[in-house]
């Protein structure tokens, strides 16, 4: 018999507990069948001719009143195209002590469970061995973090699948529907999602950032991400909740005065400039500031010229090291920051993938890395220029191919003239200069067409504050002008003095 895994190693094969399987599901049939089925495929089989035997077997046994028997067995290798695994004599030979060899059908399943476990190690093996060869063509030119990226994505991405295998039988509806129903009675939450700091928006996309979503923010240059990201980071981070900045572009030191000057007060020229050094009360700030820095569990780390494997590579090692897993394999809360979604290089890019096709893939990764982990996820990404006056999904550069895996797209800019004079100043008097339009939202209720939610920035302090939608202010306005009072249930137009 030959050999599936050559380089995998005699000690991962167990050329016995294949024959107890085989021969149980040869003298047994469908009673050993349902007992295997669901933990062993032909893939865990050593030699191609088990794995023939065992494809065979799966096509015959169908039902409780399948029969198998040798002239059967060679009938279904020939419509499966096996036939070459029962021509000689050692093979017919090797089939008919099956039906002979004794077994019980609890061994069956124990021998499956065996061979699932050698098989898993094999390829694991195998992973090992790729990943070894593919140092081997390391050049000493590329980064260190891409060099361990290469061994550590051999075992995580295998634990991944086996962690993630999933039974590949169907099932009702209502298995484990009532299960859950009781534990939302017993663990009743007012929060779906981690909370960005920013009301309205946790309830246009559903009550925050959901664990294992992607949330996406899109907005022309210079509009001020960062500043929106600083923001939710240190809202996230106060709650105790771990967050982790990856940033294309900016440095350290930039979150570094950006974040001071939200947290303390202090303009962000004179954080910089060393100037708040001169105002014993700026002072004071700034070090109480520094404090409360150092109490939250907030990580940055610049991914400028990074490709996406090293990127995954670290949120992996933060996620496994710093955050830590549950008893199943997921993370506890935290959010990943990713600030902002493009191509660091033009390695992904080739005659046969135009960018577009390029951006889709790093969103499916960082899609599946959040599933995989059950993390939480902001992202940015750059609007076309389309997205000066339009606001629908088609003005996210790589359009569809980036929002395809987002649980929610919201369009982040500046308001217009005409929005900042339409509206003027609201009732708390603040003129609201930027707006925050949720577009799309898989779990949230979104926001009427034409509304959105008001923003100030604070540049010079880094601050960024949500206030109310379009449609409150307007709403407010009418209130206001009014010379006597509201009734409620009178129409609009009738004034009650």
């Amino acid at each position: 018999m030959c050999s599936l895994y050559e380089k995998g190693g005699e000690k991962m094969i167990d050329v016995g507990a294949e024959r107890v399987v085989l021969a149980g599901l040869f003298q047994k049939g469908y009673d050993c069948y349902i007992e295997v089925a669901d933990i062993i495929d032909e893939n865990c089989f050593s030699s191609d001719d088990n794995a023939a035997i065992f494809k065979c077997f799966s096509k015959i046994i169908t039902d409780k009143n399948s029969k198998v028997d040798i002239p059967t067995v060679i009938s279904t290798a020939e419509s499966l195209n096996l036939s070459k695994f029962f021509k000689t004599s050692e093979q017919a030979k090797y089939l008919r002590s099956l039906t002979t060899f004794p077994v019980e059908l609890v061994n069956a399943r124990k021998s499956a469970a065996k061979l699932k476990k050698l098989s898993i190690a094999k390829n694991l093996s195998l992973n090992l061995i790729n990943g070894s060869n593919t140092l081997q063509n390391v050049t000493g030119d590329e980064p260190i973090s891409h060099i361990i990226s290469i061994a550590e994505s051999c075992v995580l991405d295998a634990t991944f699948k086996i962690s993630n295998s999933e039974d590949p039988n169907p099932k009702l509806m209502s298995d484990g529907i009532e299960q859950y129903v009781e534990y939302l009675e017993s663990n009743p939450i007012s929060q779906l999602g981690i909370s960005s700091g920013f009301k309205a928006y946790d309830m246009a996309i559903g009550g925050g950032f959901r664990p294992g979503t992607v949330n996406l923010i899109g907005a022309r240059m210079k509009t001020g991400k960062s500043f929106f990201a600083d923001n939710v980071a240190i809202s996230v981070a106060s709650n105790n909740i771990p967050v982790l900045m990856l940033d294309t572009e900016m440095t350290e030191k930039d979150h570094w005065h950006r974040v001071l000057a939200c947290i303390s007060g202090v303009k962000i020229e004179e954080i910089e400039s060393g100037l708040f050094s001169k105002d014993i009360s700026k002072k004071n700030k700034i070090k109480k500031a520094i404090e409360k820095i150092k109490e939250m569990p907030f990580q940055y780390k610049s991914i400028a010229g990074k490709n996406f494997d090293e990127i995954i590579s670290m949120a992996r090692r933060w996620v496994i090291k710093d955050v830590g897993l549950d008893d199943s394999g997921k993370a506890n809360p935290c959010l990943i920051i990713y600030d902002y979604i493009k191509l660091m290089d033009d390695s992904g890019i080739s005659k046969n993938m135009a960018e577009y096709q390029a951006l889709g893939f790093l969103m499916t990764n960082l899609h599946n890395f959040m599933v995989q982990y059950n993390a939480a996820c902001l992202a940015f990404t750059q609007l076309n220029r389309d997205g000066i006056n339009r606001e629908d999904t088609d003005v996210a550069s790589g359009s569809d191919r980036i929002l395809w895996l987002c649980s929610n797209f919201s369009i982040y800019k500046r308001k217009s003239e005409e929005e900042m004079a339409d509206e003027g100043f609201s009732q708390d008097k603040v003129r609201y200069n930027l707006k925050l339009v949720p577009v799309v939202a898989r779990h949230g209720k979104g926001i009427d067409q034409g509304d959105y939610i008001n923003i100030f920035a604070n540049y010079e302090f880094g601050k960024i504050e949500e206030g109310p939608t379009r449609s409150q202010i307007f709403k407010s306005q009418s209130t206001r002008q009014n010379n006597g009072f509201i009734v409620e249930g009178l129409p609009d137009e009738i004034e009650v003095n």
